[in-house]
């Protein structure tokens, strides 16, 4: 509904991802049709049978968004009022736990979008959106210039369409509308304290999408989700996993009933038949042979548990691979974990994929940054410096002890240690230091 409003609004709304969006969601909720839901024939009738998940799409995610976005990501203006108001607005809006909960959507679906607009007394607010929600109208490459997000709101029991639309103006201003439809796109009278129609300065949304490049539908200015070329490997994981639970399920202890010694029921046709319970897996029912003995015996069958440990640590590196985490990324094995210096030394890949990341990261964040300060008032040349948590993969202290030697060496100043160490400005920096050396200097 929401791009047949905008169509007859005159704008060219792109929607080829909507159906990729659609399969990405299923494998990040851990059911696939078809995969996980389907027939076998036991030997009388087709049963319906469900395959275990391991909802390794949602998982690869999560852990994208934690190195991504976490409590040590930290923002800083060369403006101390500048940063209180930032932090202000990032308090109000509950930034740190949205952004990542974006974040993990954006490499889920494939992008994301965070929407800033001043609510009725004049501050910030910061809608964080998923890919579905999100309409390009304009772009170039994929970079996209003008965009629509839609929504639906209920009210009581009446379903609207809200519409925000952000179009570039030649002066480099932004064009923002409001617009609110009914369920049949009749367009309604929006709320008292929402303005229908105003002109920004700065860019009010920033596009996030993984740095990879969209195979699927190249024209297309958004992104794909990070398992979009691993859909297989996903299948193989939750194979082989229900295959591993299988092996518990069948490889239980069963006891052999000669149908001569279970209890008969007469059926409406007249033929007699043991009762069983279809769901019952303990007791089996084989025809007695004449003149063999007749009773009861057990069956044990031997679990194949070292086989599937292997073919699924095998696929799961597949995956994890596959999505730029590295192979040894989901490793369990029986020693425990491994060491910091083990973790730090193995993670090239992943390094590099995440600094990769950063890089569209950062350029949205600092946008948005841009925005919420005009928004709050504050001058437009403020410095913005945003600082990524590597420490995960980083060993800090090792580079702590480097950076002090440099120190020492004379090869960087106190300045700059202290820059990278406390994460703030150089000017920051320096103006401590100084405070610092001034307290120093005994009285007279």
């Amino acid at each position: 509904m929401i791009k047949n409003i905008l169509t007859k609004l005159g704008y060219n709304v792109d929607c080829s991802m909507q159906e990729h969006i659609s399969k990405w969601d299923d494998w990040y909720k851990g059911y696939v049709e078809n995969i996980h839901s389907y027939t076998t024939y036991n030997g009388k009738t087709v049963v319906k049978q469900h395959r275990e998940t391991l909802c390794m799409a949602k998982r690869i995610c999560e852990d994208w968004a934690n190195f991504l976005m976490n409590e040590k990501v930290s923002f800083s203006c060369s403006d101390k009022i500048a940063d209180d108001k930032l932090h202000r607005a990032f308090d109000s809006n509950d930034f740190y736990v949205r952004a990542n909960q974006l974040i993990e959507k954006t490499f889920a679906f494939g992008s994301g979008a965070f929407v800033e607009y001043p609510d009725a007394d004049g501050h910030t607010v910061i809608d964080y959106v998923p890919a579905g929600n999100i309409y390009p109208l304009s772009w170039v490459d994929i970079h996209i210039t003008g965009c629509a997000f839609g929504s639906i709101k209920y009210i009581g029991s009446a379903k609207y369409y809200y519409i925000n639309i952000h179009t570039p103006l030649a002066n480099g201003k932004f064009l923002i509308q409001n617009r609110l439809f009914g369920e049949k796109g009749d367009e309604i009278q929006l709320p008292s304290n929402v303005m229908p129609t105003y002109v920004s300065d700065t860019k009010r949304f920033q596009i996030i999408r993984p740095n990879i490049t969209n195979n699927i539908e190249p024209d297309s200015p958004l992104g794909i989700a990070i398992y979009a070329n691993a859909t297989d490997e996903l299948k193989g994981v939750d194979l082989i996993y229900d295959s591993y639970i299988n092996e518990f399920r069948l490889g239980k202890k069963r006891i052999i009933v000669p149908v001569s010694l279970a209890q008969m029921e007469k059926e409406s046709d007249g033929v007699s038949k043991p009762i069983f319970d279809n769901n019952d897996t303990v007791f089996y029912a084989i025809p007695g042979v004449e003149g063999e003995k007749q009773d009861l015996h057990e069956i044990n069958m031997d679990i194949r548990s070292d086989e599937h440990k292997q073919a699924l640590q095998y696929t799961l590196g597949l995956l994890a691979d596959k999505c730029g985490l590295g192979n040894d990324r989901y490793e369990y094995t029986s020693d425990g974990a491994k060491t910091a210096t083990e973790v730090i030394s193995e993670k090239s890949d992943l390094f590099r994929n995440l600094k990769k990341h950063e890089i569209v990261i950062l350029s949205a964040l600092i946008s948005l940054c841009e925005a919420v300060l005009d928004i709050e008032g504050c001058e437009p040349k403020t410095d913005v410096t945003i600082s990524f948590d590597d420490s995960i993969i980083e060993d800090k202290n090792a580079e702590f002890v480097r950076r002090m030697q440099l120190v020492t060496q004379g090869i960087i100043t106190r300045e700059e240690f202290r820059s990278w160490y406390m994460n703030e400005p150089i000017e920051t920096a320096a103006e401590k230091i100084s405070e610092s050396d001034i307290d120093d200097v005994p009285e007279v």
